[in-house]
């Protein structure tokens, strides 16, 4: 199937947007919903949930700054061991 899905115009060279109508020339390869159905459909110990984008960005963001707030602080103790400091 060579041809846009839109305007039915010939799409020999497999272009993403129709060169003719400028729309999707094909349908969707992959969907979001993509799943492999052996394993994933006989386990229960996992959950499926939906999120938006600004919360997971915001989640992301949180977990570096603990991450590096975390890294910094072990430096810290290192240093401290180091030059004999008393814990602080």
């Amino acid at each position: 199937m060579n041809d846009c899905i839109n305007c039915n115009e010939p799409n020999l060279e497999h272009w993403f947007y129709c060169k003719s109508c400028g729309e999707r020339a094909s349908e969707p390869k992959f969907t979001t919903n993509m799943y492999m159905i052996e394993e994933a459909a006989k386990r229960t110990d996992f959950e499926i949930s939906t999120t938006t984008m600004d919360k997971t960005i915001e989640r992301a963001k949180k977990e570096r700054t603990k991450q590096g707030q975390d890294f910094w602080r072990g430096k810290l103790k290192e240093f401290k061991k180091r030059r004999g400091y008393a814990n602080s």
